[in-house]
């Protein structure tokens, strides 16, 4: 259907960007075929019946390759079929074949790959239509094949499976197959057409579809003939433009919408070029460079005009190929560029978008990251992008290359280009780069930390960004985070900013801590009578359990009993210990108090398990629990200097009579004139210290707070304020 456009050498010597990327295209309905100049054949768009003939029928939104050979010479791409010919003069065919429009002799659905067509070598041109083939052979005879319904193959066959001679003549020199009608030019500059011809696409002056080849008008000056859907356009040799046939969305430029049954020159230029007819729309190129287009989708918008209109302002064009409502055009550097609808990627540019200006149809941009950052000093060539052939600029457009041997500049960008197929990318990657000249720092940290019970690396934080930990203050490779840490064991971490890893590594040093059994649990705990897990072991914080390991602990408000063993542990920073402190519990029942009905007592107080008493000779008296000894079951005299006595649960203090001031036997401070006092305790669960706390008064009458911090049954320190 598409006139096959081939650019000539004396334009590829051109030097260009794009230079020598492509020699023939040919845009079909939604797919195209192309070839670039060192003869392989590439296609895309829609596949859906094979016609890219890349052995699938998946879509491609760029350029791929077709096969390897490298002889390919001219192509023509139809509605789902293609047809092109070698240099060795051989004909191939692909896609839909429902029709016989392959003409390998079959009615098989369809062919992936290119198919030789017969045995014959000396064919010329070839131009596919919507469901039949047209050739010409170098002698000058014109054959065709495929569907005849509308008699388009001029031969007058029904169907055609293998190509049919047209007529005797030897004399044909252009053909152009359309959707369901053809036009051709012989030798002598006369114009023929045959076919379907409701909307007068063939120019004869009526609506009369005819089956062999009709000669249209009696001029002999055409020059260039190509057929678009129910549409026709022609350049003459004195450079005027006609156009006949249907005139559906303004395709034939005459500045109406009506249909042409003869030819009708476009405006009144005479430097029109080359032309290319398709399904919906028209381009063509004057012989000034510039590009013109009419119909459907003509590049300015997707709008319809009925008149030829300027394409952007280039003068650079050379010769157009038009598909369904998208086209292509070669300028004269020899690059490719397309525009109109994208759908099923048959603009090439790698997307399905539609394009309202002509875009370059070249090798993508390379791939990478769009940062990159390095430790030191570099050049060009320690760049990292994906692509082949690699060019590198200064700027995003035009330039010469740079040296692979230009140092790199901190926060400057550089632009890289790939060559595909001598291809190279219209577009370049920007890559902005990080020079990092001042040494990364170590992470901050300390040079020492404490872990609790089985830890590894990953256990360690650290403020810092990528940590590695090391064996060794350099060199070596990084531990992995599953590494278990080792008491006493030096690690040493490192910290990587913007792909700069610290030379130097924190030190740390790393301390097991182990929570460890209780010491002040004795072996045998004596206690009078029926008490509690609680009150035996002040366990608020510290489980007991029946076993030393393993098992429940056992709850605070059980009572314990006489004889059994108990395994106390303890609850620190690192959690509970693994160890446990083994008691043996003895209840002592003590007897009923000796009588003291008829002394006379001056002071008495009673702890949690033990009781004590002042009589009025300064006599002091207890009996009961002895924390830390045997338990006493009878009052036992202690001294005769006390005026009075008093406590709390667990710890005693007194008032001798020479007013020194006293507590579980130790006396607290240097002063003598203590008169009275009141008591109470706490614990400090973070601290695990037991505090007492008091408060006296003085004989001056003055009032005083003092404060006994215990660790178990033991005093540590103690004050008064």
């Amino acid at each position: 259907m598409k006139k096959i456009y081939t650019i000539a050498f004396i334009y590829l010597l051109a030097t260009s960007l794009y230079a020598q990327c492509w020699q023939t295209v040919s845009a079909g309905r939604d797919h195209t075929i192309a070839i670039k100049p060192n003869g392989t054949l590439w296609a895309w768009g829609y596949n859906g019946y094979g016609q890219l003939g890349d052995g699938t029928k998946v879509e491609k939104t760029a350029p791929v390759q077709i096969g390897v050979d490298s002889n390919w010479k001219t192509v023509s791409a139809g509605s789902n079929s293609s047809l092109a010919i070698k240099t060795d003069g051989t004909l191939w065919a692909w896609g839909d074949n429902l029709f016989g429009q392959l003409g390998d002799g079959s009615y098989a659905n369809v062919r992936l790959v290119p198919t030789r067509i017969g045995t014959d070598s000396n064919w010329k041109l070839v131009s596919e239509g919507s469901q039949y083939g047209l050739a010409i052979k170098t002698d000058g005879t014109l054959w065709a094949w495929g569907d005849n319904t509308f008699g388009q193959l001029g031969n007058q066959a029904v169907f055609a499976i293998i190509p049919r001679q047209v007529g005797v003549g030897s004399d044909w020199a252009a053909i152009s197959a359309g959707d369901v009608h053809t036009a051709a030019i012989k030798k002598d500059g006369t114009l023929w057409a045959w076919g379907f011809n409701s909307y007068g696409q063939l120019g004869d002056a009526t609506t009369t579809s005819k089956p062999t080849p009709t000669k249209i008008g009696s001029d002999t000056n055409w020059q260039s003939i190509d057929c678009g859907s129910e549409f026709s356009l022609a350049i003459k040799t004195n450079g005027t433009l006609w156009t006949w046939g249907s005139n559906y969305f303004g395709k034939l430029g005459t500045g109406t919408f009506d249909d042409k049954n003869v030819p009708t020159q476009i405006g009144t230029s005479n430097n029109w070029k080359s032309i290319s007819a398709g399904y919906y729309n028209a381009i063509a190129i004057k012989t000034d460079g510039t590009l013109w287009g009419w119909g459907e989708v003509i590049g300015t918008s997707n709008d319809r005009r009925n008149i030829a209109t300027q394409i952007g302002t280039d003068t650079d064009w050379l010769t157009p190929s038009a598909g369904e409502r998208h086209a292509f055009a070669f300028k004269t550097d020899g690059s490719l560029w397309a525009w109109g609808n994208g759908n099923w990627g048959k603009l090439g540019v790698g997307s399905y978008l539609d394009f309202s200006a002509p875009q370059p149809v070249t090798a993508p941009a390379p791939s990478g990251s769009i940062n990159q950052f390095f430790c030191s000093a570099t050049t060009i060539n320690d760049l990292k992008v994906i692509g082949s052939n690699l060019k590198w600029y200064s700027t995003p457009t035009g330039g010469d290359p740079l040296q692979l041997t230009t140092p790199l500049e901190n926060g400057k960008s550089y632009y890289a280009s790939q060559t595909v197929s001598g291809c190279e990318s219209a577009t370049r990657l920007n890559v902005t780069v990080s020079v990092n000249l001042l040494p990364t720092p170590p992470p901050p940290g300390p040079s020492s930390t404490i872990f609790c019970g089985p830890s590894t690396l990953n256990n360690l934080s650290l403020v810092g960004t990528n940590i590695n930990w090391y064996a060794t203050s350099a060199g070596g490779a990084p531990l992995p985070l599953s590494t278990t840490l080792v008491d006493g064991t030096h690690y040493f971490a490192s910290q990587t900013i913007n792909g700069c890893e610290s030379s130097s590594r924190l030190e740390i040093v790393t301390n097991a801590e182990i929570t460890p059994a209780p010491t002040y649990i004795a072996s045998i705990r004596e206690v009078c009578g029926e008490f509690n897990i609680y009150s035996v072991f002040s366990v608020l914080y510290n489980p007991v359990y029946l076993t030393p390991t393993g098992g429940s602990r056992i709850p605070i408000q059980t009572k314990v009993i006489d004889g059994n063993t108990y395994y106390v542990s303890e609850v620190g920073k690192c959690g509970e210990s693994l160890a446990r402190t083994k008691t043996v519990i003895k209840i002592n029942r003590t007897p009923s108090p000796i009588s003291l009905a008829n002394e006379k007592w001056i002071s008495i107080f009673a702890g949690d398990d033990f009781s004590e008493a002042v009589r009025d000779d300064g006599t002091r008296w207890y009996w009961g629990s002895n924390l830390n000894g045997s338990d006493i079951p009878n009052p036992v005299r202690s001294s005769d200097s006390w005026r009075f006595i008093t406590g709390n649960s667990d710890n005693t203090m007194g008032i001798q009579t020479n007013g020194t001031l006293w507590l579980n036997n130790r006396q607290v401070g240097n002063q003598i004139d203590w008169l009275t006092m009141a008591s109470s305790w706490s614990f400090n669960t973070i601290d695990r210290e037991w505090r007492e706390h008091y408060s006296a008064i003085k004989t001056d009458g003055t009032l005083w707070t003092c404060i006994a911090i215990t660790n178990g049954p033991w005093i540590d320190k103690y004050f008064c304020l």
